[in-house]
C-alpha cells in the first residue's frame, strides 16, 4: 500500500516564510484547508506582521507598490486595499512633500554607516537645508526666490543644492 499522505515540510518552511495558505497550495499541490488545518494543529509560526507605518511611509517617499511588494511579506493585492483604505498619498508639493523630505533625509542619516564620513556630511548638509526650508515654509517667512532676489548664474539656490546631494547620494550595505 502506497502512502498518500502530503508532505507538509515545504509548506511548513513557506508558511514560516509569510506565504499564505493559498499560495503554498499553488506551490506544493496542497489544499489549502490542510495547510491551514495543519497549521493550527501543530502551532506553525508564521512570519512577522508587516511594519504598516514604514511601509506608508516607504510608499509615500516614492517606492513603488511593486517593490513594496517584492521586498515583504505582503502582497501586491493587500498594500493596494490598504493604500486606498488608509488614504496613502504622494503629493510632491507643499509642507507635505518637505516634511517628507526631512523624514527620509533623517532616516537616511541614520541608516548611513558612521565610519563614511563623506555620505554623512552630504546627507547633513541635504537635512540642514531640507530643514530650513521646511521651518520657513511653516513660520511663513518668504524664501530668497519669494523675494525676487537676484543671483549670478554662478550661484545655485538651496533647493538646487539639496536635489544634487540627494541624487549623488547611494546608502552604503553593510556587510
Amino acid at each position: 500500500m502506497q502512502d498518500t499522505s502530503p508532505d507538509f515540510t515545504e509548506a511548513r518552511r513557506l508558511f514560516e516564510l509569510g506565504y499564505s495558505p493559498r499560495q503554498i497550495a499553488k506551490k506544493v499541490d496542497i489544499l489549502p484547508s490542510l495547510i491551514r488545518a495543519r497549521a493550527l494543529q501543530e502551532n506553525w509560526s508564521s512570519a512577522n506582521v508587516p511594519n504598516w507605518e514604514e511601509l506608508r511611509q516607504r510608499y509615500e517617499q516614492g517606492e513603488e507598490l511593486v517593490m513594496i511588494a517584492r521586498n515583504c511579506t505582503v502582497s501586491l493585492y493587500t498594500l493596494r486595499k490598504r493604500k486606498m483604505r488608509e488614504k496613502w498619498n504622494r503629493d510632491t508639493t507643499g509642507l507635505g512633500a518637505l516634511r517628507r523630505s526631512v523624514t527620509a533625509l533623517q532616516v537616511a542619516l541614520t541608516k548611513t554607516d558612521p565610519q563614511d564620513t563623506v555620505q554623512i556630511t552630504k546627507i547633513s548638509a541635504a537635512l540642514s537645508m531640507a530643514a530650513g526650508r521646511l521651518s520657513q515654509a511653516e513660520t511663513g517667512e518668504k524664501t530668497p526666490e519669494a523675494e525676487n532676489e537676484i543671483t549670478t548664474s554662478s550661484e545655485t539656490s538651496d533647493t538646487e543644492k539639496l536635489f544634487k546631494l540627494v541624487q549623488d547620494w547611494v546608502p552604503v550595505e553593510k556587510s
